[in-house]
Protein backbone atom coordinates (compact mmCIF):
# COMPACT_ATOMS: atom_id res chain seq x y z
CA UNK A 1 0.00 0.00 0.00
CA UNK A 2 2.99 2.53 0.55
CA UNK A 3 5.11 1.67 -2.36
CA UNK A 4 1.15 2.27 -3.89
CA UNK A 5 1.10 5.56 -2.55
CA UNK A 6 4.44 6.71 -3.66
CA UNK A 7 3.12 6.17 -7.07
CA UNK A 8 -0.05 7.78 -6.87
CA UNK A 9 2.59 10.94 -5.82
CA UNK A 10 4.38 10.56 -8.94
CA UNK A 11 1.36 10.74 -11.36
CA UNK A 12 -0.57 13.48 -9.24
CA UNK A 13 2.59 15.55 -7.74
CA UNK A 14 1.45 17.58 -4.65
CA UNK A 15 0.60 21.20 -4.62
CA UNK A 16 2.57 24.21 -4.10
CA UNK A 17 3.39 24.22 0.12
CA UNK A 18 2.81 28.24 -0.62
CA UNK A 19 -0.55 27.57 -0.84
CA UNK A 20 -0.76 26.36 2.42
CA UNK A 21 -0.78 22.79 4.32
CA UNK A 22 -4.66 22.52 4.09
CA UNK A 23 -4.12 21.43 0.37
CA UNK A 24 -1.17 19.32 1.04
CA UNK A 25 -2.94 17.57 3.83
CA UNK A 26 -5.97 16.92 1.09
CA UNK A 27 -3.40 15.75 -1.74
CA UNK A 28 -1.50 13.40 0.48
CA UNK A 29 -4.68 11.98 2.01
CA UNK A 30 -5.90 11.14 -1.54
CA UNK A 31 -3.18 9.81 -2.64
CA UNK A 32 -3.29 7.04 0.73
CA UNK A 33 -6.57 6.70 0.03
CA UNK A 34 -6.39 6.05 -3.41
CA UNK A 35 -3.45 3.40 -2.89
CA UNK A 36 -5.64 2.20 -0.07
CA UNK A 37 -8.16 0.59 -2.40
CA UNK A 38 -6.05 -0.68 -4.74
CA UNK A 39 -4.31 -3.07 -2.05
CA UNK A 40 -7.10 -3.36 -0.43
CA UNK A 41 -9.09 -5.00 -3.43
CA UNK A 42 -5.77 -6.85 -4.21
CA UNK A 43 -5.82 -9.16 -1.03
CA UNK A 44 -9.36 -8.38 0.11
CA UNK A 45 -10.05 -12.36 -0.81
CA UNK A 46 -7.24 -13.43 1.43
CA UNK A 47 -8.61 -11.01 4.09
CA UNK A 48 -12.29 -12.65 3.59
CA UNK A 49 -10.69 -15.44 3.89
CA UNK A 50 -8.73 -15.05 7.18
CA UNK A 51 -12.25 -13.69 8.93
CA UNK A 52 -14.25 -16.91 8.28
CA UNK A 53 -11.60 -19.19 9.53
CA UNK A 54 -11.15 -17.32 12.46
CA UNK A 55 -14.75 -17.44 13.06
CA UNK A 56 -15.04 -21.20 12.33
CA UNK A 57 -14.26 -22.62 15.66
CA UNK A 58 -14.98 -26.00 16.96
CA UNK A 59 -13.59 -29.50 16.07
CA UNK A 60 -16.42 -31.36 14.86
CA UNK A 61 -18.84 -29.03 13.43
CA UNK A 62 -15.65 -26.84 11.47
CA UNK A 63 -17.15 -25.51 8.08
CA UNK A 64 -13.61 -25.28 6.28
CA UNK A 65 -10.78 -27.33 6.76
CA UNK A 66 -8.36 -24.53 5.71
CA UNK A 67 -7.63 -21.66 3.40
CA UNK A 68 -7.75 -22.91 -0.21
CA UNK A 69 -10.70 -24.84 0.88
CA UNK A 70 -12.70 -21.58 2.42
CA UNK A 71 -11.84 -20.40 -0.59
CA UNK A 72 -13.08 -22.90 -2.97
CA UNK A 73 -16.27 -23.27 -1.05
CA UNK A 74 -17.09 -19.81 -1.23
CA UNK A 75 -16.61 -20.08 -5.34
CA UNK A 76 -18.66 -23.00 -5.32
CA UNK A 77 -21.69 -20.82 -3.11
CA UNK A 78 -24.55 -18.70 -4.80
CA UNK A 79 -22.72 -16.12 -5.16
CA UNK A 80 -19.36 -17.69 -7.02
CA UNK A 81 -16.20 -15.53 -7.40
CA UNK A 82 -18.28 -12.67 -5.82
CA UNK A 83 -18.80 -14.22 -2.82
CA UNK A 84 -14.89 -13.72 -2.02
CA UNK A 85 -15.88 -9.99 -1.77
CA UNK A 86 -18.49 -10.15 0.71
CA UNK A 87 -18.46 -6.88 2.73
CA UNK A 88 -16.33 -5.19 0.17
CA UNK A 89 -18.81 -2.39 -0.09
CA UNK A 90 -17.68 -1.51 3.32
CA UNK A 91 -14.06 -2.17 3.23
CA UNK A 92 -13.05 0.51 0.46
CA UNK A 93 -14.50 3.22 2.32
CA UNK A 94 -12.85 2.08 5.58
CA UNK A 95 -9.36 1.64 4.01
CA UNK A 96 -9.73 4.99 2.24
CA UNK A 97 -10.67 6.48 5.46
CA UNK A 98 -8.02 5.16 8.07
CA UNK A 99 -4.95 4.94 5.30
CA UNK A 100 -6.10 8.05 4.36
CA UNK A 101 -6.35 10.01 7.77
CA UNK A 102 -3.64 7.81 8.70
CA UNK A 103 -0.95 8.14 6.42
CA UNK A 104 -2.30 11.52 4.78
CA UNK A 105 -1.54 13.07 8.49
CA UNK A 106 2.11 11.67 8.63
CA UNK A 107 2.95 12.78 5.58
CA UNK A 108 1.90 16.52 6.13
CA UNK A 109 2.97 16.44 9.75
CA UNK A 110 6.27 15.20 9.05
CA UNK A 111 7.14 17.32 6.66
CA UNK A 112 5.82 20.52 8.34
CA UNK A 113 7.03 22.82 11.03
CA UNK A 114 5.55 20.72 13.30
CA UNK A 115 8.09 18.50 12.69
CA UNK A 116 10.84 20.33 15.08
CA UNK A 117 9.10 18.79 18.08
CA UNK A 118 9.09 15.58 17.32
CA UNK A 119 13.09 15.76 18.19
CA UNK A 120 14.22 14.39 15.08
CA UNK A 121 14.10 10.78 16.72
CA UNK A 122 12.41 7.41 16.09
CA UNK A 123 10.84 7.82 19.76
CA UNK A 124 8.85 11.04 18.92
CA UNK A 125 8.24 10.27 15.45
CA UNK A 126 6.92 6.57 16.62
CA UNK A 127 4.92 8.42 19.37
CA UNK A 128 2.89 10.18 16.38
CA UNK A 129 2.50 7.77 14.44
CA UNK A 130 0.85 5.69 17.38
CA UNK A 131 -1.49 8.45 18.00
CA UNK A 132 -2.51 9.32 14.36
CA UNK A 133 -3.40 5.51 13.97
CA UNK A 134 -5.16 5.06 17.26
CA UNK A 135 -7.59 7.95 16.36
CA UNK A 136 -7.83 7.00 12.87
CA UNK A 137 -8.60 3.48 14.21
CA UNK A 138 -11.17 4.60 16.86
CA UNK A 139 -12.97 7.00 14.34
CA UNK A 140 -13.59 3.95 11.66
CA UNK A 141 -13.99 0.99 14.14
CA UNK A 142 -17.99 1.21 13.47
CA UNK A 143 -17.54 0.21 10.42
CA UNK A 144 -15.29 -1.85 10.68
CA UNK A 145 -17.32 -3.88 12.99
CA UNK A 146 -19.96 -4.53 10.15
CA UNK A 147 -17.54 -5.21 7.76
CA UNK A 148 -16.53 -8.19 9.93
CA UNK A 149 -20.13 -9.34 10.69
CA UNK A 150 -20.57 -9.10 7.03
CA UNK A 151 -17.90 -11.16 6.23
CA UNK A 152 -18.62 -13.83 9.07
CA UNK A 153 -22.13 -13.95 7.57
CA UNK A 154 -20.55 -15.42 4.39
CA UNK A 155 -20.42 -15.34 1.18
CA UNK A 156 -21.11 -18.76 0.71
CA UNK A 157 -24.46 -18.58 2.08
CA UNK A 158 -27.66 -18.14 0.18
CA UNK A 159 -29.31 -14.83 0.95
CA UNK A 160 -32.33 -16.69 2.62
CA UNK A 161 -30.06 -17.88 5.53
CA UNK A 162 -27.77 -14.98 6.27
CA UNK A 163 -28.07 -12.97 9.56
CA UNK A 164 -28.10 -9.68 7.40
CA UNK A 165 -29.56 -8.30 4.17
CA UNK A 166 -26.89 -5.62 3.96
CA UNK A 167 -24.64 -3.37 6.22
CA UNK A 168 -27.63 -1.18 7.00
CA UNK A 169 -29.73 -3.98 8.36
CA UNK A 170 -26.31 -5.61 10.31
CA UNK A 171 -26.04 -1.58 11.64
CA UNK A 172 -29.62 -1.49 12.86
CA UNK A 173 -29.23 -5.16 14.35
CA UNK A 174 -26.26 -4.53 16.40
CA UNK A 175 -27.92 -1.48 17.87
CA UNK A 176 -30.93 -2.72 18.92
CA UNK A 177 -29.16 -5.83 20.91
CA UNK A 178 -26.07 -3.60 22.29
CA UNK A 179 -25.91 0.03 21.40
CA UNK A 180 -23.10 1.92 20.81
CA UNK A 181 -20.94 -0.43 22.49
CA UNK A 182 -21.83 -2.87 19.95
CA UNK A 183 -20.01 -0.80 17.00
CA UNK A 184 -16.71 -0.95 19.61
CA UNK A 185 -16.51 -4.31 20.85
CA UNK A 186 -12.79 -5.91 20.54
CA UNK A 187 -11.43 -2.02 19.77
CA UNK A 188 -9.17 -1.56 22.85
CA UNK A 189 -7.50 -5.14 21.30
CA UNK A 190 -7.74 -2.97 17.84
CA UNK A 191 -5.44 -0.13 19.55
CA UNK A 192 -2.67 -2.86 20.44
CA UNK A 193 -3.14 -4.00 16.89
CA UNK A 194 -1.94 -0.92 15.38
CA UNK A 195 1.13 -0.71 17.10
CA UNK A 196 2.05 -2.79 14.09
CA UNK A 197 0.56 0.31 11.47
CA UNK A 198 2.77 3.06 13.62
CA UNK A 199 6.28 1.00 13.49
CA UNK A 200 5.11 0.36 9.52
CA UNK A 201 5.18 4.18 9.10
CA UNK A 202 8.09 5.12 11.00
CA UNK A 203 10.56 2.81 9.49
CA UNK A 204 9.45 3.04 5.95
CA UNK A 205 9.78 6.41 6.29
CA UNK A 206 13.67 5.87 7.73
CA UNK A 207 14.72 3.38 5.28
CA UNK A 208 12.98 4.33 2.13
CA UNK A 209 15.57 7.62 2.08
CA UNK A 210 18.59 5.23 2.73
Amino acid sequence: GLSFKDAVRKVVPPPDPARGYFWLLAHNSAAAGASAAMAVTLVYPLDYAQTRLAADVGKSDRHFKGLWDCLKTTVQGPLGFHGLYSGMSLTIPIAMLFWGCQIGCWDTVTKSPLQKYLGGGLVGKFVLAQGISVATSFAVYPLDTLRRRLQVDGGDRPMSSRLYSGPWDCAQQIWRSDGIRGFFSGAGANTIRVVGGAMTLVLYDEFRWC
